[in-house]
């Protein structure tokens, strides 16, 4: 998941024509934005029903856990804000402290995009996956409520074939990339 997260954060930058130093964060924010589900139990993320309060209060706390845990290491601090912010959502109805619009980091409404593209694409305990085509749609539908529009136009831009091989059943799926994908990996 977190693979994928970060390969598609640094299409949509690509997208954006942002810069190969925020490219480079999107892609360790990528891997590390679900860091905080070390503190969250097995029994929580791997239940196949509907979570309770107290279990999706656990769930909800996973962005400022794994915040804090990067903010002790000098040389990851700059990645917090991704990891703390990327559940936030534009219209504030997010967490975990319901910040909108412009005052989430650019960083986090891009991992949140890519975040929930992948969820929706991926089997779940609690459900099968989504087609991709399904996921879009609902990304676009959300513009401007869950995701910056700017963010969500960046992200539905992106060329088709990247979507290719995201969930492959063998681990060298990725290897089915197209190859100006993969030149992604290596940032400057």
């Amino acid at each position: 998941h977190s693979r994928r997260v970060a390969l598609l954060a640094v299409a949509v930058a690509d997208q954006l024509r942002l810069a190969g130093a925020v490219k480079s964060a999107l892609w360790s924010i990528g891997f590390l934005h679900d860091l905080g589900k070390l503190a969250v139990p097995l029994r929580v993320l791997a239940k196949e029903g509907k979570l309770t309060d107290e279990e999706f209060s656990l769930i909800k706390a996973h962005p400022t856990d794994g915040a804090d845990i990067l903010e002790g290491i000098p040389t990851l601090q700059h990645l917090t804000l991704g990891v703390r912010y990327h559940h936030e959502r534009w219209d504030g109805r997010g967490y975990p402290e319901g910040r909108a619009g412009e005052d989430i980091p650019l960083v986090a409404q891009i991992i949140a995009v890519c975040d929930t593209y992948d969820a929706m694409t991926s089997k779940r305990a609690y459900r099968s996956s989504l087609g991709s085509g399904v996921a879009l749609e609902e990304i676009a539908r959300e513009r401007g409520t869950q995701f910056s529009p700017v963010v969500a136009e960046g992200f539905l831009s992106i060329p088709g074939d990247i979507f290719e091989g995201l969930h492959g059943s063998r681990p060298e799926a990725f290897r089915e990339i197209p190859e100006r994908v993969q030149t992604l990996r290596h940032i400057d």
